[in-house]
């Protein structure tokens, strides 16, 4: 596993680096994310079997961290469970461990389909609308996936309509995305003025230097004993291919 020290220290790093420039920081996934039981990753990536100790000392320490001292503005909740609940629905993970322990003040954004996933993948929200209402209670602030965004509205308005939602939960959650908007001057200077200008800062010859430069310093190269890679067919007369994903050629359609 990487040193948790060395991951904070590179987290805190870039975070600051983006927020200098007038960006807000979205520090992914939280938490104990790509884990997943048995290593099945893709459309499985749920059920982390970590122990208590081990996710504070070796997951969210790095959170921790960049939180106290680089203060990022965002965070962006994982679409896995831990301990049978899904972070994304977390009260305990979204307010208790991010806003009162660790002091984070800005806006949690979940990762693409996870408000969905407490309905449809982990089973703990009888539908979607369920869903949504145990994301804005647990402390979600934005919900993030490729489809409109009444999708999540409409929900939402029917909940508060209802009572299921307080308008005081719904405006402490949009006053974290307002305060983060504010800080960053947005309605200050809501427009660029040339947008144009910014084709001719990007993939300058600069930065494709830079690019090729970090790639290069950051390159690790593993011992090939005795050239076995790559494998020479003529020389094994059976290789052994097992496993739920053996027959499949593309894994992030199987299902399992």
């Amino acid at each position: 596993a990487e040193d948790p020290f060395l991951i904070a220290e590179l987290g805190k790093q870039m975070t600051m680096g983006i927020q200098d420039q007038g960006v807000a920081a979205t520090l992914k996934h939280y938490a104990v994310y790509s884990v997943p039981k048995g290593g099945r990753d893709g459309q499985a990536r749920t059920d982390p079997h970590v122990a208590p100790r081990e996710m504070h000392e070796m997951f969210l320490y790095p959170f921790k961290r960049v939180i106290q001292e680089a203060k990022p503005m965002g965070i962006m909740s994982s679409y896995n469970d831990w301990n049978g609940e899904p972070i994304t629905g977390s009260y305990y993970f979204l307010t208790e461990l991010l806003r009162k322990q660790y002091g984070f003040k800005g806006y949690v954004v979940s990762d693409s389909e996870a408000v969905e996933f407490l309905s449809g993948k982990h089973h703990v929200a009888e539908d979607y609308k369920e869903a949504v209402r145990q994301c804005i209670e647990a402390g979600l602030n934005v919900r993030t996936h490729f489809t409109m965004p009444q999708n999540f509205i409409l929900p939402l308005r029917e909940l508060v309509k209802e009572g299921a939602v307080s308008m005081k939960t719904l405006d402490e959650r949009v006053g974290d995305v307002l305060r983060v908007k504010f800080k960053l001057g947005l309605f200050d200077d809501p427009y660029v003025k040339a947008p144009a200008e910014a084709d001719q800062k990007v993939n300058t010859k600069a930065d494709q230097d830079m690019a090729l430069q970090l790639n290069r310093e950051s390159m690790v190269l593993l011992k090939n004993e005795k050239n076995l890679l790559p494998l020479n067919i003529n020389n094994y007369k059976n290789i052994l291919v097992t496993g739920p994903l053996a027959a499949e050629e593309d894994y992030t359609t199987s299902r399992y």
